[in-house]
């Protein structure tokens, strides 16, 4: 896709980090934008910051497939037609990054799983057959993350859920390539962004997680300095539109991901135990 211009994108997780910024992109390129969000307030002060009349807002829950369907409904009653969709809504906690897979709260697997992945798979479900409906260009981006494609001692869930829609967005690709669609598909796999993560989550909570972790502790503030300190949402979005210009499947923002991601591989060919990647211990 190379003409953005009058094109309808829908974003989720549209009020803030990578989403804002994605969703910021496509109205600079002349895109109806559909905002969606479970954080209203977020929501509506994102809208009245961009300033145009080509932005829907809706509050959604990506984890329930029903308010997705109330998205696809009102993007399509609004603007006539959807194409170009970013799966970009995304979560994590803070025992998430301090505690091993084993003592972390089912509450919390089940809030990641639900809405880094399920909310991918809602948001396929729903809006792939209107695309295929449409018969005309469309793409798809779904947000994973380098940890997507590797395995570190931290943020385990978070990892799960990552790779879990690494491998989708690939089957995904494979299928609608068979069919010889006219859908493209992309995956984002970002390295460390400069976002408020952690500060989304207990806003989707609507109060302060039950978290046993110390916010104060020396990891989780290096862990923040690392995360205020890295890349720029804004520089994520133009890679990604890039990406999507050239049609590209793999979409990386860090140049030295693919180095990690290559230790990771050589570990599994040569069936070696998993090594710790070397950015994480520098955090430590």
């Amino acid at each position: 896709m190379k003409d953005f211009n009058n094109k309808v994108a829908v974003v989720t997780g549209a009020a803030s980090g990578i989403g804002r910024a994605l969703a910021e992109a496509c109205l600079a390129r002349g895109m109806k934008t559909v905002l969606a969000d479970i954080n209203e307030k977020a929501l509506i002060e994102t809208k009245a910051s961009f300033n145009t009349k080509n932005v829907l807002t809706v509050v959604t829950d990506v984890a329930k497939a029903d308010e997705i369907k109330v998205l696809a409904d009102q993007a399509q009653s609004e603007f006539g037609q959807i194409n170009l969709l970013f799966n970009n809504a995304g979560v994590d906690t803070l025992d998430d990054l301090t505690k091993p897979v084993w003592e972390l709260p089912t509450q919390d697997w089940e809030l990641i799983l639900n809405v880094n992945l399920w909310g991918v798979i809602n948001g396929l479900k729903t809006f792939v057959p209107i695309m295929l409906e449409q018969s005309n260009e469309a793409h798809i981006v779904n947000t994973a993350s380098v940890a997507g494609l590797m395995s570190n001692p931290m943020m385990g869930a978070y990892m799960v859920s990552k790779h879990g829609v690494v491998t989708l967005s690939e089957t995904l690709h494979q299928q609608l390539s068979a069919k010889n669609t006219k859908i493209s598909v992309s995956v984002l796999c970002p390295g460390m962004v400069n976002t408020s993560i952690f500060k989304n989550t207990m806003a989707r909570e609507a109060k302060t997680p039950n978290s046993e972790s110390d916010p104060n502790s020396d990891f989780v503030k290096h862990f923040e300095e690392a995360l205020n300190q890295a890349m720029s949402a804004q520089t994520v979005a133009d890679t990604v539109f890039d990406a999507i210009e050239e049609n590209r499947f793999y979409i990386f923002t860090h140049s030295n991901s693919k180095e990690a991601i290559q230790n990771r591989f050589k570990n599994i060919a040569q069936e070696a135990a998993p090594t710790v990647p070397e950015w994480l211990k520098k955090l430590e």
